[in-house]
C-alpha cells in the first residue's frame, strides 16, 4: 500500500486559507491552554487537522461524521471548511468532561449551525443516526474502528472519503482495521504519513 508524503502541498495550501476570526481565536485558545500542556486530551496534530480541512476544501461533502471530538480541535478545521460548502459535521464523543469542552470551544468559534454533537458511545448509536455519509474521520478507540466501519459502510455515498488516524503510531491495534479496508473491494486506500498516520480510504463508485 503507497504512502504518501505531501508536506509541500498542505504547506502551499494552508498559505491560502483564511478562517474566520472567531474560529482563529478558538483553535489558538486550544493550542495554548491544552495541546501546549503535554495534550492531555489526545488532539491531533496541527498538520493533521489541516489535512482534513484541505480534503473538505476539495471533496465538498454535505453530511461529515466524526468519531472522537476529544475537545473539538480537528472539528473546527473540518466545520470551517464545510462552512464555504454548506455540510453538517456530526461528532460523536463518549467522555462527559471532553462533551462540555468541545461544545464551549463549538460555541466560541460561532460553529453551532455546522457542528451537532452527540453523546454516546460509538457502536451502540452509530446505527440510530440516519444518514448518508461523504466523509468520516475516526480517531477515539483504536480497537473498535473495525465496528465503526463496518456499522457505517452500507450508508457510504459513492466516493466518500474514510479516514482514520494513528495508522502509524498504534499500527498494532490498528492492523485488523487497516487490513479489512485495505482489502476491501469497494476502497481504495492509502497511508498518509502525517501526524501520528492516517489512513485515507476512497469508496468506489458502482457503474
Amino acid at each position: 500500500m503507497p504512502v504518501l508524503i505531501i508536506g509541500k502541498l498542505l504547506d502551499n495550501y494552508v498559505d491560502t486559507i483564511i478562517m474566520r476570526q472567531e474560529i482563529q481565536n478558538t483553535i489558538q485558545y486550544i493550542e495554548q491552554t491544552y495541546i501546549g500542556l503535554d495534550n492531555p486530551y489526545w488532539t491531533v496534530s496541527r498538520d493533521t487537522a489541516e489535512l482534513l480541512q484541505f480534503l473538505v476544501f476539495v471533496h465538498r461533502p454535505r453530511c461529515v461524521l466524526e468519531i472522537g471530538t476529544s475537545i473539538a480541535y480537528s472539528t473546527l478545521f473540518v466545520a470551517s471548511a464545510l462552512e464555504d460548502c454548506g455540510g453538517l459535521l456530526y461528532t460523536v464523543e463518549s467522555h462527559v468532561e471532553r462533551l462540555a469542552l468541545a461544545g464551549d470551544h463549538i460555541t466560541r468559534a460561532l460553529l453551532n449551525n455546522i457542528v451537532v454533537q452527540i453523546h454516546g458511545h460509538a457502536p451502540e448509536i452509530l446505527s440510530d443516526i440516519d444518514e448518508l455519509w461523504d466523509m468520516v474521520f475516526f480517531d477515539a478507540t483504536k480497537m473498535e474502528h473495525l465496528s465503526y466501519i463496518q456499522t457505517i459502510e452500507s450508508r457510504l455515498s459513492p466516493h466518500a472519503l474514510v479516514i482514520a488516524d494513528n495508522v502509524i503510531s498504534h499500527a498494532e491495534v490498528m492492523k485488523d482495521y487497516v487490513n479489512y479496508i485495505s482489502n476491501h473491494p469497494d476502497f481504495i486506500s492509502t497511508t498518509v504519513a502525517i501526524g501520528a498516520g492516517l489512513l485515507v480510504s476512497i469508496k468506489k463508485s458502482i457503474i
